[in-house]
């Protein structure tokens, strides 16, 4: 994701701050089959390369780097309470 390549996987079991987009950020497969497949239709298909590359590294920038995801985890961290507990309002919680 960080060098903005095209990622083909299978379904990853790892809890990322957003779920990847299959077709998207990647490419999921479920068999060998469905691997080969996928690659020779990647091989073949430069618009989808340029897609999965260009969304991987975006992906990436937003969710991933080191700074970036600092700063949503701090920005979340600093909400004001009735962002932070949905359904109930402040005087609720006061």
């Amino acid at each position: 994701l960080a060098k903005g390549k095209c990622v083909v996987a299978e379904k990853l079991k790892t809890l990322l701050p957003r779920p990847l987009v299959d077709g998207e950020e990647v490419l999921y497969f479920e068999s060998i089959s469905e691997l080969l497949d996928t690659c020779r239709a990647l091989y073949r298909d430069p618009n989808l390369q340029e897609h999965l590359s260009a969304n991987a590294r975006a992906y990436y920038e937003a969710e991933i780097r080191p700074r970036n995801r600092i700063l949503s985890i701090l920005e979340a961290a600093f909400q004001p309470l009735e962002s932070q507990t949905p359904g109930v309002s402040a005087d609720q919680r006061a």
